[in-house]
């Protein structure tokens, strides 16, 4: 029988024969996990101290309390206490009214960080995964909730077991809410270090996160910890800042081309002259008005790229959930440009505590010489005004034409967090370091290919002369 301790450091080099020889390289990549997990439960002092054996009881929506974290920098209340439990959306569910206030203390709170958001999510994409909610109190009082799935999968090809954002694309957004001031940040603290001893990850994956989020802290924790952390730029996505009462329109373009404007009024006048024009606003999920956006969204090129909300049930069902909690919780606002009363251009939007986010919108591909989309972008914002705006946020990535209103960007990302075991490190060089090792090489070959020889100028030198003079 084979002596497991002794041969353990061969099994890295067993994994690479194996897939040199042909056999599969999930088989292959499987050993190499094994190895590194092995030789860490064999070295006792690459163990967390402290840490839990395991997840904790093993029934669904049992808290597992963390002991008192150390010396948490705040000042009066006790230290926060962090907890986790497991379980489905019912967890979301029988938390949502402490989560819904603690929105309202959170710095940068936006509208997909609701509990309604994560559990309209859950019972869509997910119905059937594994929800891990990890929050921190304060004297019985909510400070911090942070929820994510637990599953297993591949990163770079190779076995990994991750806890990762209860998100996807349509969510837009994700990131941890917490409370304001010290207790807050004392908070955070306590969540990382609740999530830094449950044992069982090999990584952390948390995308859809955004500048100037809790996710950033969290982040700022784990690498104060010496973890591996790394932080990619998903995308940027274009915000207008909106001035206050006694701004002047031409404020909303700072930056911008001075034909813009007049392109606008041009566009504005052309259609006009088709007929009347005008803005119509919903603050309640009817289901007229959101089928009507739906048919308007599938029409398009969304709807030839099967990508429209109502070309699969489970984006329909998200989409209708979220409209029916963001109508009863006073922040949805359904619009659309109509002329002669046929919808030439429409938003599934958010007007959320003087913010307008802007997650879908759609237009009439009809009407596509008259700029139709940027037609209510610019009705909307003529209005901010009256609706208390002070900014507008595209939520998406970057494009041409959302980038003519402003100059202000803010970026999204995808933060990763490894686990401190070998197999983690592993990960780590497999996605980050052997990534920018090939870059690096690729560039230094690039430098060393010599330049193409300079084309020798035919012009007569007299002419040249007769330019500079």
């Amino acid at each position: 029988m084979l002596d497991l301790p002794q041969h353990v450091g061969e099994l890295p080099r067993l994994a690479l024969i194996l897939f040199g020889s042909g056999l599969a390289y999930r088989q292959a990549a499987s050993l190499l996990r094994f190895a590194f997990e092995r030789k860490s439960d064999l070295d006792t002092s690459a163990r967390p101290p402290d840490g839990p054996a395991s997840w904790g009881p093993t029934k669904q929506g049992t808290a597992v309390v963390d002991p008192p974290p150390e010396a948490p920098e705040i000042a009066g209340p006790q230290a926060p206490t962090a907890e986790v439990q497991t379980g489905g959306v019912e967890l979301i569910d029988a938390l949502a009214e402490e989560w819904r206030g603690l929105c309202e203390e959170e710095p940068n709170d936006q509208p997909f960080c609701r509990p309604e958001w994560v559990g309209a999510y859950l019972r869509a994409f997910a119905p059937r995964a594994k929800l891990v909610l990890i929050t921190a109190r304060v004297d019985g009082r909510l400070r911090a909730v942070l929820p994510l799935i637990e599953e297993r999968g591949f990163l770079c090809g190779l076995p990994v077991r991750k806890l990762r954002s209860a998100a996807n694309v349509h969510c837009v957004r994700f990131d941890m809410v917490r409370g304001a001031g010290a207790e807050g940040e004392a908070a955070v603290l306590a969540v990382w270090r609740r999530l830094r001893d449950l044992p069982g990850w090999d990584l952390i994956d948390l995308p859809y996160g955004y500048e100037g989020g809790t996710l950033e802290q969290l982040l700022r924790a784990a690498r104060g910890d010496e973890y591996l952390v790394e932080s990619v730029q998903s995308w940027r996505c274009v915000y207008v800042p909106l001035p206050g009462e006694n701004g002047a329109p031409q404020n909303w373009f700072p930056g911008r081309k001075a034909d813009f404007r007049a392109k606008l009024q041009r566009r504005r006048r052309k259609l006009q002259a088709l007929g009347p024009l005008a803005l119509r606003s919903f603050v309640r999920a009817h289901p007229e008005v959101l089928q009507r956006f739906y048919d308007l969204e599938a029409s398009g090129w969304k709807g030839r790229r099967g990508t429209a909300i109502a070309q699969d049930p489970q984006r329909r069902q998200f989409y209708d959930e979220v409209a029916a909690a963001a109508s009863r919780f006073g922040y949805l606002s359904l619009d659309s440009l109509e002329l002669n009363s046929e919808v030439v251009s429409a938003h599934f939007g958010l007007r959320y505590r003087g913010r307008y986010f802007l997650p879908k919108a759609a237009y009439n591909e009809e009407f596509r010489g008259f700029g139709p989309g940027l037609l209510l972008v610019q009705a909307i914002l003529l209005e901010h005004q009256a609706r208390q705006l002070r900014e507008f946020d595209f939520t998406g990535p970057w494009a041409p034409d959302e980038a003519q209103w402003a100059n202000e960007t803010r970026g999204c990302f995808e933060g990763y967090i490894f686990s401190r075991r070998g197999y983690g490190a592993l990960l780590h060089a497999v996605r980050f370091k052997l990534r920018r090792a090939i870059k690096a090489l690729m560039r230094l070959k690039q430098s060393k290919i010599p330049a193409p020889p300079q084309r020798i100028s035919q012009r007569d030198p007299s002419s040249a002369a007769a330019d500079e003079g």
